[in-house]
């Protein structure tokens, strides 16, 4: 029976370190959406690669790049609202702490933050439909599973913040004016990637 019992803990014990992380470079790829970004858009996907450092098994440090997609409103009119689609790409630092980076599947928080750059022009009528733009940072929570050797599977939900610029275009003594209304939208993300 004793040694049933040994046999069981080394097997549960190997187990449980299977796939702990290890210092030095590591590099994950993401797909993500966005929702309740108030009511300036409809949607946000997008995809990112961050590459990085693991500083101690528990201690990550990166930097990533990605595309995002969306449709948000960038001109408010007496007559009705308008949207764009909006090509983003964010760059951003990225912080990564795991509570128990020796087992198989690790409980994290990440915390990002960065610029995004939008490539939009103007329309017809001149009006920069650039909107989302600028800061962002986003705070979540998730888990990294093990799935194999030296890959991990990564999923993480928690809000983020960007910034937005809608121009709003009224009547003022018979002729059209313009003025930038800033705000910050507030979202819950997403997300779901590997790590190898």
């Amino acid at each position: 029976m004793k040694r049933i019992i040994l046999i069981l803990a080394i097997i549960l014990s190997a187990a449980v370190t299977a796939g702990a992380f290890e210092k030095g470079y590591e590099k994950r790829v993401e797909a993500y959406a966005f929702a309740g970004l108030t009511d300036y858009n409809k949607s946000l996907f997008g995809v990112s690669m961050v590459n990085g450092w693991r500083i101690t098994p528990s201690s990550y440090v990166g930097l990533g790049v990605g595309y995002e997609y969306s449709d948000i409103l960038y001109v408010i009119r007496m007559k009705g609202n308008q949207s764009a689609p909006q090509h983003m790409f964010p760059v951003y630092g990225e912080y990564k702490f795991n509570f128990h980076p020796e087992t198989v599947s690790s409980p994290f928080l990440v915390v990002d933050a960065g610029w995004v750059f939008n490539t939009n022009g103007e329309d017809k009528e001149g009006i920069d439909t650039k909107s989302a733009y600028g800061l962002m940072a986003s705070a979540r929570y998730g888990i990294d599973v093990s799935v194999g050797d030296n890959l991990r599977v990564t999923c993480s939900v928690g809000p983020r913040i960007q910034h937005i610029r809608v121009t709003e275009k009224y009547s003022q003594y018979g002729k059209w004016e313009y003025r930038f209304l800033h705000n910050y939208l507030t979202s819950i993300c997403a997300h779901i990637g590997l790590i190898f």
